[in-house]
């Protein structure tokens, strides 16, 4: 074996994520608003991020929605997804998502600094839009890295074999990650789509 590809969340991390952060961007709606949205649109959903939003909702007593009140809820892979929610479309998802249906230039340069910020300390960085109401929350996710990765990783390379690791997260996110775990940053492929990988390997 001379090389060895892993993926990112879920296999050197622990894929158990944490919400960090929570902000409402506007007041159009209020943070129980937006958390709603958030749980309704990511119960459908099976990444491990999605049940991290869903988790926070139940923790401040926020109510899912029922199912006949989302509906044609749509997986877009590696972005995120989208719903109708009282008849109004819906996305969550990564700024790759927001920036391909144009809402994300909409938001204010201090928002945008702060989800950069966030993503350079390691988290994963998402959104929740309405199309015509712009961008109304961003949210900010950790996950741990595996205790046994580092002592992996530097197994293998101690061998000579060389490690890659992917991941549809940003390069910053990614980066901090790699440096945990004393991967060396040009084994880095980030922005993946699933596909990608496939592709890649």
């Amino acid at each position: 074996v001379k090389t060895i590809v892993f993926d990112k969340t879920g296999t050197l991390t622990e894929g158990r994520f944490q919400l960090i952060h929570l902000d409402v961007i506007g007041t159009q709606k209020t943070r129980r608003q937006v958390l709603e949205l958030l749980a309704s649109m990511e119960s459908h959903s099976s990444h491990p991020l999605a049940a991290t939003l869903v988790n926070a909702a139940k923790q401040e007593g926020v109510q899912i929605l029922k199912n006949g009140l989302v509906l044609d809820h749509t997986v877009l892979k590696g972005e995120g997804v989208k719903a109708t929610v009282h008849g109004v479309e819906v996305y969550v998802g990564n700024p790759r998502l927001f920036q391909r249906i144009k809402l994300y230039d909409t938001l204010p340069s201090t928002e945008k600094e702060k989800a950069l910020s966030w993503s350079t300390k390691g988290g994963t960085v998402g959104f929740l839009g309405i199309p015509g109401m712009g961008i109304i929350g961003m949210f900010c996710v950790a996950d741990g890295v595996r205790k046994e990765a580092k002592e992996v990783i530097s197994a293998l390379l101690d061998d000579g074999v060389n490690v890659l690791m992917l991941t549809g997260d940003s390069h910053s996110a990614a980066k901090v990650v790699a440096n945990e775990i004393g991967l060396p940053e040009e084994n880095i492929r980030s922005h993946f789509l699933p596909e990608d990988k496939l592709h890649f390997v």
